[in-house]
């Protein structure tokens, strides 16, 4: 009870504040003060739909979709590269066209995806997770067929994110800190030779850090 009343507080101050930083802008561009506040309303609507759902599946049920949920999300992803389907802002093809609720990300289903198929490899070999066959494969071909396809979209904050989530997930459920460190290394020459072999990369992160 306690988190569900968290996260309906922090819905009504996101929308709070959403309005108080949109309402000029859509105003002006759309002659609505509420268009971005109805959007994101119908996003949370959707959201605590989805809350209450996987509240009442059983467990059991959940780990049988988790195959469909996985493949589900890379051929969403995969679609925001299709024409007619794929939207295209400033460069960047990370949205997808939707009747009705207009465009939509998919690495926000890609995030509750890698939470999932984390949580439930962790579960599943938490006595192995200090081995490199348990600790790291599995997690790394999950992880690595995300971020692949949000790096060409591109989409550096989402790819951020991910990662972290993943890594946080990994750490606590048990993986070596060894291997930390090693793909520490490995991200760092990994960073370097993307900047080398597709240079305007630099100038797509740059312009985002800026952004920020």
């Amino acid at each position: 009870t306690g988190f569900v009343v968290a996260v309906i507080l922090l819905l009504g101050l996101g929308l709070v504040t959403l309005y108080a930083s949109s309402v000029s802008y859509a105003v002006k561009a759309f002659d609505d003060s509420l268009y971005f506040v109805r959007r994101q309303l119908i996003s949370a609507g959707i959201g605590l739909f989805l809350l209450v759902l996987f509240s009442i599946i059983d467990l059991s049920f959940i780990r049988k979709l988790l195959p469909v949920i996985f493949i589900g999300t890379l051929v969403l992803c995969i679609m925001t590269f299709l024409p007619f389907i794929g939207v295209e802002r400033n460069g960047a093809r990370r949205w997808i066209k939707l009747p009705v609720l207009g465009t939509f990300q998919p690495s926000e289903i890609a995030k509750f995806a890698v939470i999932l198929m984390f949580a439930n490899m962790i579960e599943k070999n938490y006595d192995k997770m200090k081995t490199f066959e348990y600790g790291i494969v599995p997690f790394g071909i999950v992880l690595a067929s995300i971020v692949v396809l949000m790096f060409f979209q591109p989409h550096l904050s989402g790819m951020i994110i991910i990662c972290m989530v993943g890594a946080i997930m990994m750490f606590i459920g048990g993986t070596d800190i060894k291997w930390f460190f090693l793909a520490f290394g490995a991200l760092v020459v990994g960073i370097v030779a993307v900047l080398i072999i597709w240079p305007d990369t630099i100038h797509y992160a740059s312009s985002r850090i800026e952004t920020w």
